[in-house]
């Protein structure tokens, strides 16, 4: 019969062992091997060798449940025991708490999720990228408040959309250094009076260093807020440039490409871009996991506990869950959407969203000041309106009986002409071509040098069982060159 009451056994440690046993046993076993490496320096016997084969043993088999064991740790000592006896796996338990076991556990499968999570976003960057620079000289209408407001390019909505991801980008590498400090060695908050090499422990597991505070290392959730910062910002950008994707796809401008649309039930002349709709539901799922995060770790007292512990565990995967899928179904769409251009110039066609472009020409060939400009312009376009045309319409004789100035339609149409309301603004940022160009270039460049951080990055993690196997391997040589 367990020890432990119904309620607590199925609500809480089975789920929690059942997670544990599919998303991070093969870090624990890591970290107990790297633990033991230490232990080793310190101990150099026989036992602790087989005790280091016996937990690589452990990785090919399926712990099962059982009641009256609280966690997988656990039932990992308890196999061990069965087969080693309980001398040979006090090396294991010897200056090792669960507390900074479990966060370096912890710690080590966010990281590895954080880095394919940096991954994904350089993956939707590069389709930016490339889009850009196929839409540098794509005209387009840019909308402020709702409402038609400039021309610009594609390639320089596209370029700023990057632009956000890779600021996004850059703080998540700056975090992963930051926070890339092993908690192993900690024990349960005080440390160990066991010298154990916590540097060697860290190099093992791919970290940067130990923890600088042994408190800190089993108590901080800092490193876990600001994964679900970094998070939220991502879910903020990407939701608005998919509320852009479906007004544009609803207006024509944009048509998602077929495996991510539907078919109506009844309707048949409709295509629906579901694949948008599922992608803003996981950038707003991706902002609940955070606040679950956030929540966790508000008003507790600052010491291990299951808040931001074992119980943030879930949110935290599910976070990176939703990230990902979120993520791949947006660089989708924009891939393998098509980008209605034609249907832009008729709205551009119309000129009164270059209308303050007119105001500048006319302060420049006439000089009157800007307010005397913008209120001509406003004048001819309420005008226009009136008699049910676009500004562009105007002719001669509106003009004349409008203004006193010599304006003619000729002046009104190239004032008001989208492409070259666009090559005018070649300075560093605009959108001509020969500016984005140069803009282009630049976060190529920027793009290069994150993809090859975050190789560089991924290939150390990569690296920490064959780190592990030779260890042990050079400890087992060492063993036999004693017997001699």
């Amino acid at each position: 019969m367990s020890r432990f009451s119904a309620a607590y056994a199925q609500g809480v440690l089975a789920p929690d062992f059942y997670f544990a046993c599919e998303y991070l046993q093969p870090y624990f076993l890591a970290a107990m091997q790297a633990h033991v490496l230490a232990v080793s320096k310190l101990y150099p016997e026989p036992q602790v060798l087989k005790l280091l084969e016996a937990i690589q043993c452990l990785a090919k088999t399926k712990p099962c449940y059982q009641p009256d064991i609280p966690d997988l740790y656990f039932s990992f000592n308890q196999s061990l025991e069965q087969s080693l006896g309980q001398e040979a796996v006090g090396f294991l338990r010897l200056g090792l708490s669960r507390n900074d076991l479990d966060m370096t556990v912890y710690k080590m499968a966010a990281r590895d999720s954080l880095l394919d999570l940096m991954q994904n976003l350089l993956k939707l960057r590069q389709v930016l990228l490339e889009q850009a620079q196929t839409h540098l000289e794509s005209l387009m209408v840019a909308y402020t408040h709702h409402q038609a407001a400039q021309p610009t390019s594609l390639g320089h909505y596209l370029l700023a959309a990057e632009g956000l991801f890779a600021k996004l980008g850059e703080r998540m590498l700056m975090s992963y250094r930051q926070h890339n400090h092993c908690p192993l060695g900690a024990a349960a908050l005080a440390g160990t009076g066991f010298a154990l090499d916590r540097f060697y422990t860290a190099n093992l597991l791919a970290f940067d260093a130990p923890c600088d505070n042994s408190y800190a290392a089993v108590a901080d959730s800092d490193w876990q807020l600001e994964i679900a910062h970094h998070a939220e910002s991502m879910a903020l950008h990407g939701s608005r440039l998919v509320c852009d994707l479906l007004r544009w796809a609803e207006a024509g401008y944009f048509v998602i490409e077929k495996g991510l649309s539907q078919g109506s039930s009844i309707m048949p002349q409709k295509r629906n871009p579901v694949g948008l709709e599922h992608t803003r539901t996981r950038f707003s799922r991706i902002l609940g996991h955070c606040r679950s995060l956030t929540l966790l770790s508000h008003n507790i007292p600052f010491g291990d506990l299951n808040d931001v512990g074992t119980d943030a565990q879930e949110s935290l995967y599910q976070l990176f869950k939703d990230s990902h899928h979120a993520l791949e179904l947006l660089s989708q769409a924009l891939k393998g959407g098509e980008f209605k251009l034609e249907a832009w110039q008729q709205e551009l066609a119309g000129g009164e969203v270059a209308a303050s472009e007119l105001a500048d020409e006319i302060l420049r060939h006439f000089k009157l000041s800007f307010q005397k400009a913008h209120h001509l312009v406003t004048h001819l376009v309420n005008d226009a309106h009136q008699q049910g045309k676009s500004l562009i319409e105007l002719n001669a004789q509106d003009l004349n009986r409008l203004t006193e100035l010599k304006l003619s339609p000729e002046f009104i149409r190239q004032a008001l002409n989208a492409k070259n309301f666009v090559n005018k603004r070649y300075h560093w940022g605009g959108p001509a071509p020969k500016a984005l160009e140069t803009q282009l270039k630049h976060q190529l460049e920027r793009f290069g040098l994150h993809q090859n951080e975050l190789g560089r990055l991924k290939s150390k993690v990569c690296e920490i069982h064959k780190g592990l196997n030779e260890a042990i391997l050079a400890l087992e040589a060492q063993f036999k060159s004693l017997s001699f």
